[in-house]
């Protein structure tokens, strides 16, 4: 969950209600961590991989649409750019 909350940026007690909102509605589920019961998993339900697939092709159509103009070889360094920033900023929320 504390992984998940840095990734998303959302603070833990706000994507713990979210969670519980969807897994209310079947999208999602969470199951223990292993031994540790203070972790916990999250997972696509089913339902939730059949509903997100469209979000996905849509998000993935748009970022082709948005990043035609530019050669491989500069999206590619790009998106590298973006992972090393994502990784500094969750290094410092830790």
């Amino acid at each position: 969950m504390g992984a998940l909350a840095r990734a998303t940026l959302f603070k833990q007690p706000t994507l713990s209600k979210l969670l519980d909102r969807l897994e209310d509605r079947g999208l999602v589920r969470r199951v223990a961590g292993g031994m540790d019961l203070r972790h916990s998993l999250v997972e696509l339900t089913a339902r939730g991989r059949k509903r997100i697939g469209p979000v996905v092709a849509q998000a993935r159509r748009r970022e082709k649409q948005v990043l035609g103009a530019y050669r491989a070889k500069d999206i590619r360094a790009f998106k590298g750019l973006l992972k090393t920033f994502i990784a500094g900023f969750e290094a410092k929320g830790r």
